[in-house]
C-alpha cells in the first residue's frame, strides 16, 4: 500500500490526505505493525 501511495506525486505534501496518508502507513510500517503475520496493523489480531 505505501508503494501505491508513494507513487502519487501529492503524497510528497504533508498537508495533503496523501501525505497524511503516506505518513500514517510509514509510522506503522515502522513499528512492525504489517498485518496478520506481525498480529497487528491497523486492527490486533489474536
Amino acid at each position: 500500500a505505501l508503494n501505491i501511495v508513494s507513487n502519487n506525486p501529492l503524497s510528497k505534501d504533508p498537508t495533503t490526505v496523501q501525505g497524511k496518508i503516506k505518513a500514517i502507513l510509514e509510522k506503522y510500517i515502522a513499528e512492525g505493525k504489517t498485518g496478520v503475520n506481525a498480529g497487528e496493523g491497523f486492527y490486533k489480531y489474536n
